[in-house]
């Protein structure tokens, strides 16, 4: 994954770059790659994720249609990493940090009788929710006889569900042999000090992922699985309400970068700042495209950090990989980390390549090296300028001629700041007034209209 740095090759890739003006994280990029090599690794077969489809139907999202397609393809993505770490037919503890609502632990608890799982979150609201929904599914499973398999947890069935936690502060969310291996606790992840086997944690906010990281290496826990999320708040200079309301404090609890290697290749915090703010990419609509290649290789290099750091400080051996599909977020970065001694896992699981992924690495080596990098932002294809002309044009046909001829054309928002100067600079080539619209970076868009026709005075 890769190697240290005793010495900087005197052939720096900076030297190719001569009078190509880079961005500052692209600068941090094209110091860093010579040592790290991309690889990512498939996910598991779709098998181990097969059970989830015959879930009761309120153990599952409930939100529109398409939230919920992207929701369950997490929550799958995740579940083809965790099931085969957990030992068969042994009882074993899952913590599920920043869990909120239950969107991974309750399918977790139906599919592993086993296993407590228990949901570790800050928000008492989030909690109740999961609870609520617990409930519902509870009802399903009773009155439907379908649903019989989960109608007692291994663990009720011996009696000892309480005492099999052994846990403080606890509180059970099933009832009547139903999710009665589910559990709840209310706190920030780093009070949180009571021994797990599988740490668990999809979208932990910022820094709080590396919380949590910290309290499963300390608790020895077998393995871990994350997805982490909003990777621009480990920045020094980001205000994390998460931080706070865990701490009372804006002061970040962890500094970054983590592993050895990576604090001797950047030694300047304003360095790691920018990185962390490149990789925080969340546009839907250009997150695979070339010219984002930097900005998911700056994400990859924060998640290198993360696996170096379990790897020196708790031994773990660590595979990174992608969601399936990738459409299911734009945070689509899976860590899994494991003890061989504890985790009796096949050695060939997380060994499978997935190229596609670690293309994006390689990209934006040939990017670096070629001068392209920071070009790519503003070097738009054919397609793309033909694909919002087309839009416009459109607009323009529509209106000519009625009462809405001087009426704005606003494109749609979360476009992203690439397709939005690729817009003006389509506007202007027609001749067309155009402006930004909106302050919020999730309200910014472009619009667009016919210039006034102005009535020179002589």
């Amino acid at each position: 994954m890769a190697e240290s740095p005793a010495q900087k090759p005197e052939s720096d890739n900076r030297q190719k770059n001569a009078g190509v003006h880079l961005k500052r994280f692209e600068k941090v990029l094209t110091n860093i790659l010579p040592y790290v090599e991309p690889d990512y690794v498939c996910l598991p077969s779709q098998d181990e994720s097969a059970d989830y489809d015959y879930l009761p139907n309120s153990a599952r999202p409930q939100q529109d249609r398409r939230r919920a397609a992207r929701k369950e393809g997490q929550i799958r993505s995740l579940l083809r990493c965790i099931m085969p770490l957990v030992p068969t037919n042994t009882k074993c503890t899952i913590v599920d940090f920043g869990g909120g609502s239950g969107h991974l632990a309750l399918p977790l608890a139906l599919m592993l009788p086993n296993a407590v799982v228990c949901v570790v979150d800050l928000k008492k609201h989030s909690l109740d929710l999961m609870h609520n929904k617990a409930n519902l599914v509870v009802e399903e499973v009773l009155q439907n006889p379908e649903y019989t398999r989960f109608r007692k947890s291994r663990l009720s069935e011996s009696g000892d569900t309480m005492n099999s936690c052994g846990r403080d502060g606890m509180k059970i969310a099933g009832r009547d042999g139903v999710l009665t291996n589910l559990f709840s606790w209310h706190g920030p992840v780093e009070s949180f000090h009571q021994g797990f086997d599988l740490g668990l944690a999809l979208h932990l906010c910022g820094e709080a992922t590396d919380v949590a990281l910290r309290r499963a290496g300390d608790a020895d826990a077998m393995a871990i699985v994350v997805a982490p999320c909003c990777v621009g708040k480990l920045s020094t200079r980001a205000m994390n309400p998460d931080v706070y309301h865990a701490t009372g404090s804006n002061q970040a609890t962890i500094s970054y970068p983590q592993s050895s290697l990576f604090c001797r290749l950047i030694s300047d915090q304003d360095d790691w700042d920018k990185l962390a703010k490149a990789a925080d990419y969340s546009n839907e609509l250009e997150f695979k495209t070339v010219q984002n290649a930097p900005r998911r290789t700056a994400k990859f290099i924060l998640e290198t950090d993360r696996r170096l750091f379990l790897q020196e400080r708790y031994q773990y051996k660590t595979a990174l990989l992608k969601m399936d599909p990738l459409e299911s977020t734009p945070k689509n970065d899976i860590i899994v980390a494991w003890k061989p001694a504890l985790a009796k896992i096949d050695d060939s699981l997380f060994c499978e390549r997935d190229s596609e992924c670690s293309g994006d690495v390689e990209t934006t080596r040939t990017q670096l090296a070629e001068g392209t990098c920071s070009a790519g932002s503003t070097n738009w294809t054919e397609e793309e300028e033909a694909e919002i002309m087309a839009l416009i044009v459109e607009f323009l046909q529509q209106t000519r001629g009625t009462a809405e001829e001087l009426k704005a054309f606003v494109f749609p928002t979360l476009m992203g700041r690439r397709k939005r100067k690729l817009i003006h600079y389509v506007a202007s080539k027609m001749d067309l007034a155009h402006w930004s619209v909106g302050s919020k970076s999730s309200d910014k868009t472009v619009a667009v209209a016919r210039r006034r026709k102005r009535t020179r005075i002589e």
